[in-house]
């Protein structure tokens, strides 16, 4: 991974072959060196899966009409700063928006990214708003209504639209109603117009291909683990316990840990906060796979606790 701490930048790899990002050295599949892209540091990056990826296409639509350009691509998160949650949405190898939870609104909002704009705007019938009469430095310029000659779709202020102006493209912010923009003193915010001509667009792609590109990098991951592991166990000789939610994350290290010895215990923590179909889970797992689990229960000491600890966080467990 290639860093960039001065402008807090974080280099990642893309294969615009198989459509999807690179881990190691080049992907797997075909070979590629893939495409230098960049991220925000510290570069927390994770696929996009499950219901995530619906409430993605569902904010893209609700925005300009269409998921068409993101529909049965891979997509990837990463972790940003903000009040709340705030992650990069990542597609088509670079950054093409920002979603995040709005606490005034209690809502996800989406905020455009050139790539973005790029990439939508030859298939959005909303959310367009084009200028004209207006030249110079146009980033982060604030555009009046009566330089605007075309609105397309309703919308309301403060939602993300694309702004044309001539053949460019770019992502803006409407800092008023559709049906009031043209009249408006401050319309509409944009946010950046440097428009990519030779962007490239990615295949279909899902989980399979990014596994599939990733193969040797992580088979060389998982056999570095399973080696440590017994290395370790070889030299202590003592029990081994996984500390196991049902999450991804304590799946992995089950995976690993499974491959590197035969004897094991899972280890669940009911903090208290716990659904109780994901103790559930655990149960059913541990049996499944003939496997001991022990379960330590925190009882209402969260609750007990809240005033002066806050909310949950993961030193705490």
């Amino acid at each position: 991974m290639i860093q960039n701490i001065a402008h807090g930048k974080v280099g990642e790899q893309w294969c615009d072959g198989c459509g999807t990002l690179i881990l190691g050295k080049k992907c797997s599949f075909c070979g590629s060196a893939g495409r230098r892209f960049e991220i925000n540091s510290p570069g927390d990056i994770r696929p996009c899966m499950g219901d995530s990826i619906d409430v993605v296409k569902d904010l893209f639509k609700r925005a300009f009409g269409t998921d068409e350009p993101i529909s049965g691509r891979m997509m990837f998160f990463n972790k940003i700063p903000g009040e709340d949650r705030s992650d990069e949405i990542i597609a088509h190898g670079d950054v093409i928006g920002v979603i995040r939870f709005d606490l005034k609104d209690n809502s996800l909002r989406l905020e455009l990214r050139q790539a973005g704009a790029d990439i939508f705007v030859g298939h959005a019938v909303k959310n367009l708003v084009s200028i004209g009469g207006i030249s110079g430095h146009l980033k982060g310029k604030v555009v009046s209504g009566a330089d605007i000659t075309e609105v397309t779709g309703d919308f309301s202020a403060g939602d993300p639209v694309i702004v044309r102006k001539g053949k460019k493209a770019g992502p803006g912010t409407a800092l008023a109603d559709s049906k009031d923009v043209i009249a408006a003193q401050r319309a509409v915010k944009i946010k950046d117009l440097d428009p990519v001509e030779d962007r490239s667009i990615s295949p279909m792609s899902g989980r399979e291909e990014f596994v599939r590109s990733n193969r040797e990098h992580l088979e060389g991951i998982e056999r570095n683990a399973v080696s440590d592991i017994r290395s370790f166990i070889s030299k202590k000789n003592v029990p081994v316990t996984v500390s196991f939610s049902g999450g991804k994350d304590s799946l992995a290290a089950y995976g690993v840990a499974s491959k590197a010895l035969n004897d094991l215990t899972l280890i669940f923590i009911d903090t208290g906060l716990e659904f109780p179909e994901t103790s559930e889970y655990a149960e059913g797992f541990a049996e499944r796979n003939g496997l001991k689990l022990l379960k330590a229960s925190a009882g209402n000491a969260f609750w007990d606790n809240v005033d002066m600890f806050g909310p949950p966080a993961k030193d705490f467990r």
